[in-house]
């Protein structure tokens, strides 16, 4: 019985952690493709500088927008996003369609 309690806990503790958002530096590797806030086209220069152009944008769509903590990292798909100073900055590949 015990142990059963235990395992449910630490389960319990395991999915709370899993869901938690990550706290990780972003870091740009030259001649990588990005999509700033969901909108910009950014790529990364040979000393790990970000340059984006920037578009007019209409909308956003973007998980936590402008208005996430620095250093938050998520999934969007199969894209990994950071929260950097501009807003978000999210890996930019073709995710497979799910049905």
């Amino acid at each position: 019985m015990m142990k059963t309690v235990i395992s449910a806990f630490l389960l319990v503790i395991f999915v709370v952690l899993a869901n938690c958002a990550v706290i990780e530096q972003f870091h740009c590797k030259s001649g990588q493709e990005f999509i700033q806030n969901d909108c910009n086209h950014c790529y990364c220069l040979k000393h790990s500088e970000l340059v984006c152009r920037i578009n007019k944008c209409e909308h956003s769509d973007s998980k936590q927008g402008e208005q996430c903590e620095t250093g938050t990292v998520w999934w969007k798909g199969c894209n990994k996003c950071w929260c950097v100073i501009s807003g978000t900055v999210c890996t930019n590949y073709d995710c497979p369609k799910t049905n």
